[in-house]
């Protein structure tokens, strides 16, 4: 009996051990499909500051 419940432990650390490594890796690989979203979520808000700067200031709305 001991020797099984024994075995049950060692496979619930071996489970909690790739659980970690699973994370470890999608945390990695989140960076590299993340982080261009968000530079282009950043290139995209600085061309709509331009597009609303230009807009305003070089158009008939800017000029009463």
């Amino acid at each position: 009996m001991t020797k099984k419940f024994h075995k049950i432990k060692t496979y619930e650390k071996d489970i909690a051990i790739i659980n970690f490594s699973y994370l470890y890796i999608y945390t990695i690989m989140s960076l590299f499909v993340e982080i261009p979203r968000v530079f282009n979520n950043i290139f995209y808000a600085i061309v709509t500051v331009f597009a609303v700067y230009f807009g305003i200031f070089y158009s008939e709305i800017g000029k009463e």
